[in-house]
């Protein structure tokens, strides 16, 4: 995306300002180093907000793609020449880079020591809290977006 949006705001067509690799070092290296050199999980407060902001935004979106049919680009096209073409289980080299994402979702429990250590009177009852908050709020937001997406 941001190699598209390079070639109009730089009206450039070839060149090293439309690789993707480019951009993703640059993001890597403003956004991603600075957030993960913070010392305490309280400074991520701001960006943990916004993330929850983009998801359900993302939530929005697809409630308002199924409810208003005028938004969807496949509307009056027959569903087999839009979809293309789909397979229940498919093991190729393109699993193997959509396994890093799955096994990297259920990774994150890892984290589950910095938050108790950031926990205020971090008892048992507080920290088994936290955890139902955090399950409940991703159950949530996965139904969603199974349901209507």
């Amino acid at each position: 995306m941001m190699s598209d949006a390079a070639t109009v705001i730089f009206d450039v067509s070839s060149g090293v300002l439309i690789e993707r690799r480019l951009w993703i070092a640059i993001f890597v290296a403003c956004i991603c180093i600075p957030l993960a050199c913070l010392r305490s999980l309280n400074a991520l407060r701001f960006t943990a907000a916004m993330s929850m902001f983009f998801v359900v935004y993302l939530i929005f979106v697809i409630i308002a793609y199924i409810s208003f049919p005028g938004l969807d680009p496949c509307n009056g096209t027959p569903i087999e020449k839009c979809e293309g073409e789909t397979q229940m289980v498919s093991f190729s080299k393109d699993t193997l880079k959509i396994l890093s994402i799955f096994i990297f979702g259920f990774t994150c429990h890892q984290n589950i020591f910095s938050i108790c250590n950031e926990i205020k009177d971090n008892t048992e009852k507080r920290v088994n809290i936290v955890i139902v908050i955090a399950i409940s709020t991703a159950l949530a937001a996965y139904i969603l977006i199974a349901v209507f997406g």
